[in-house]
């Protein structure tokens, strides 16, 4: 039997990408990989283009301007 999928609504909701869930997770990201910054090299490393641009990030800012851009692209509120 197939199941009916459960509606919520809620007066404030985020929408996250489930891989960086938490800021930590993509602070963490240019830990996991030794990928060179070529484009070529990052397409070969990473299947999704925003998992390639999360690895760019993460390897090139700031831990505040990161968590500016963690904030901006990853967690959407429904304010935005």
């Amino acid at each position: 039997a197939t199941r009916k999928p459960l509606e919520l609504k809620a007066s404030e909701a985020a929408v996250l990408h489930y891989t960086y869930s938490r800021f930590q997770d993509v602070v963490s990201r240019q830990h996991r990989c030794k990928c060179k910054m070529e484009p070529e090299e990052l397409k070969r490393c990473f299947i999704l283009e925003f998992d390639r641009l999360a690895f760019q990030m993460s390897s090139t800012l700031s831990l505040e301007e990161l968590h500016k851009w963690y904030l901006q692209h990853v967690v959407w509120t429904d304010k935005q």
